[in-house]
This record gives structure tokens, sequence and C-alpha cells, in this order.
């Protein structure tokens, strides 16, 4: 399934997904209006924007105001960064200021407690000297307290779940007159956090685009003109040598997916020396994650290796099957994932946890994952992981409560048809389980696990 976009509409520029399933399109003409799409592809024609010149960028707050950034085509520099409500319509209340030439915000990220961060290549905000990158409060005015100071335009900010924040491109060269080749980390209150130090992947004119996994580690595109150009570094910025990957031409673009794969999108025609047009996925080391429901007060949504990072995470509530879902709140940044205290939860139903993945860079957009998990009677485990390394199935699941479990596993999903694979049970000691033997098994196979007193 997808959505069908008009050809009218032309190409666009960014796209941001929406909770309720709804797309945001940032279309690529001069002059326009955003365009939103309803889940089933047709156009929503309750949303009616202003209409905009030179938008870059679409980042959706968590409260579902929709902040777009450009550049001024005139000496005013008005709407280079604004704030749409959810129908569309301007917040007139929202109203920084950009100077300097050419006056630009590239790309906007919304840290956990409403700030914004906003890029780009502009000397100051509401008349106050700023380079090239700035915090705003949540009403627009500027964060007198953050002051980077950053020689050379930036693309790309990523607001990190620490609290830190990482920013750069190929014309990025210093930060608080620090040496810096296109990527810097920053501590919450913009200094440079001198931890961090990029391995050297490209000489400067480079364009930059990376994606955070929940384990630190970041995956890295360095050229869009380079082949080649993807990386993985260390939580410190040196180079992960065991992620290696060859194409014969630029990469653009990486996505994480959830289950930690990466898609890789660029003017390549080989990767790896197999054929594959412009797009491809790359294999990545595992990605664990597992909703568990603690107590009736408390639920944790653990996330760690190769799972994309987050930096908003809610939880939501069904008793009727996922037909309709109940708010319960926003997560809680805990060692290895997030979590939600104070509930009161029915004795059964389904926990629901997402949370929004950003390509914070001018074109970009974002993504939304999530994890269901069913809870109390008749309660079911979700499968997170099945791998076949070197000969052993392993199969990965959050186990919730302290049962015994069983693998099943069976050709199609029909019932009767499920046979024990006839591994050792587990017992729930953990939070997350993961079944792994020697086997051999034939063509498609489903699994299933079951728990049992």
């Amino acid at each position: 399934t997808g959505y069908l976009v008009d050809p009218a509409i032309g190409s666009f520029y960014a796209n941001a997904l929406q909770a309720d399933g709804k797309l945001v399109l940032l279309p690529a003409s001069l002059s326009t209006r955003l365009i939103r799409l309803n889940p089933n592809g047709t156009t929503d024609t309750e949303f009616n924007s202003a209409s905009f010149r030179f938008l870059r960028s679409i980042t959706v707050q968590p409260d579902g105001k929709l902040l777009i950034a450009g550049r001024a085509d005139n000496a005013t520099a008005t709407h280079v960064i604004a704030r749409l409500h959810t129908d569309g319509t301007l917040d007139t209340a929202f109203a920084p200021v950009l100077n300097g030439s050419p006056g630009e915000v590239l790309a906007t990220a919304v840290q956990r407690d409403g700030r914004i961060i906003i890029v780009g290549g502009f000397t100051g905000v509401n008349g106050v000297a700023r380079n090239n990158v700035a915090r705003l409060l949540p009403n627009g005015s500027l964060d007198t307290t953050f002051n980077p100071n950053v020689t050379g335009s930036v693309y790309q900010v990523t607001a990190l779940p620490d609290g830190k924040i990482l920013i750069g491109s190929g014309g990025m060269t210093a930060v608080g007159g620090v040496a810096r080749n296109g990527l810097a980390r920053l501590h919450p209150d913009g200094r440079l956090d001198t931890t961090f130090v990029s391995a050297t992947l490209s000489p400067n004119g480079f364009d930059w685009n990376w994606v955070p996994q929940a384990d630190g580690k970041l995956i890295v595109v360095y050229g869009v003109d380079l082949p080649n150009g993807i990386a993985r570094l260390h939580q410190n910025g040196s180079l992960d040598t065991t992620f290696t990957a060859s194409a014969n031409g630029g990469i653009s673009y990486a996505f994480i997916e959830a289950d930690g794969r990466v898609i890789i999108v660029g003017g390549f025609t080989l990767v790896n020396g197999i054929a594959r047009s412009r797009e491809a996925r790359l294999q990545n080391d595992p990605a664990t994650q597992g909703l568990v429901v603690c107590d009736s007060t408390r639920v944790q949504w653990l996330r760690g290796g190769t799972s994309p990072e987050v930096g908003h995470v809610w939880f939501e509530l069904s008793t009727d099957g996922g037909i309709r879902w109940i708010p319960l709140g926003s997560g809680t940044r805990i060692a290895g994932g997030w979590e939600l205290n104070g509930l009161a939860l029915p004795q059964s139903g389904l926990l629901r946890a997402r949370a929004r993945t950003i390509i914070g860079r001018y074109f970009g957009g974002s993504g939304i994952v999530e994890t269901v998990t069913a809870f109390g009677a008749g309660e079911s485990f979700r499968i997170t992981r099945v791998d076949f390394e070197g000969g052993n199935l392993q199969v990965s699941f959050p186990s919730g409560v302290d049962r015994r479990y069983t693998l099943w596993q069976s050709d199609s999903t029909a019932e009767g048809t499920w046979t024990d694979t006839g591994l050792p049970a587990l017992n729930g000691t953990g939070a997350i389980l993961t079944f792994s033997a020697p086997v051999a098994i034939p063509g498609r196979r489903y699994f299933r696990v079951r728990a049992g007193p």
C-alpha cells in the first residue's frame, strides 16, 4: 500500500507522516501551498495551508503543528521559518525573523522540552547575532542562552534523546572557533562536545546526511557525488570498520528501517557488485526492541542495537482490539529505552508505543515506528526479529511477564498446521528473549510464540 500523488503536483522536496496516518507534502514549485493526503491517498480538502516560496523542510511537532522552513526571496526575509496549525493555517503568534544573506533556514529539530533548533545560512535572529545555528523557544522568541557560533552554512540537525545535538554539512568548518570538518556534536547548552570528533571521510564541499541508531552509532552519507559514500561511526565519531558497503555512484540519503536494515537512495547502479538502480537495502547488525507491561502502573519500550533512534515516544491503549486508541502520555527516557509511569491499566488490552524518526536535513522528511503488544487475558507476544546466522535460527520477542514460552512453526498461517519446533522452552525472566539453535528449515516458514504456565 502507499500514497498515490496526483501528477499535476509534480515533484516534492519533503514529506512528513502525521500520527493519524496523513502525509504532508512540500511541493518543489517556487510558490505553492502544502498538500496533505489522507491515509487512502486522496487529497485532504480540509487542509488549507498558506502560500509560501522557496520552502525546503518540514517538521511535525509533538502537538501536531507543522514547522516549515526555507529561503527568503526578498529583503524582508518573511516566512523563512513559520509554523502551521493542524488545519494548515498560519500560526501568526510564531514569527521569528532571520537576518543576513541569504537568510535561510534549511532544517529544524524539536527538542523534548519544545525548544526548536534551526540551522541554515544566517547571521542573526530577531536582530540578535547568531551564526547559522540558533535555538528558539516554543513561542518563536530567541533562546539567548544558546549560541554555538558556527562557521559555514549548516544543512542538517538532529536533536538526540540525551539533549545533545548533531549539526553539519559540507560547508561547516568550525564551531565556536574550533575546527570541525562537516559534522559536530553540541552539548545541550550549545557548547561544542569535544569528545566527538568525526572521522575524515571526504574533503570539504560534500553533503552530509546521517541517521542515529539506538546504540548511539551513526549511519552517515558523506558525498552525493562520491562513490561508496556511506559509513558507520562509533559514538565518539571514529570509523566503525565492521560496516562496509560499496556503491558505484553517489548516495544521497540513508534511512534505517525498524529492524535496523539500511535503505540507501542515490545515483548508483551497483551495490556490493550487485545490480541495484538508485535504491538498495543493506544488512545491518541486529536491532532489539520490545514493549513490556511491567505492571498495571508502568510500561517500557526497550530499544537497542541498530533500531532507529527516536526523540519523542508516546503510548496508547486500546480495549476494543485496536479499533480505537486512547492516549496514555509521552515516555520518559531511561537506560535502554523509554518508560511511562503512573498508569491505571485495565486487566487486558492492547498497548501501542509509537515514535517519530526524522531526517533533519533540508529536503528531508519523517516517519513513524511503532510496536503493539497485548497484555492480560488472551495476551500474545509479537516476534520482533527472525534471523538465520551461521545456520542458527534466532527468534526474538518481548517476554512481558514470567511465563513459559515455546516456539511453533508452520508453512502457512492456517490453524491446525502449527507444530512445535522442538526448541527448548524459555522462561520470561528478561525483557527480550531469543530462541537460538542450529536448524535447517526449508522454504518459507511462519513462527508463533506460545505462552503457558
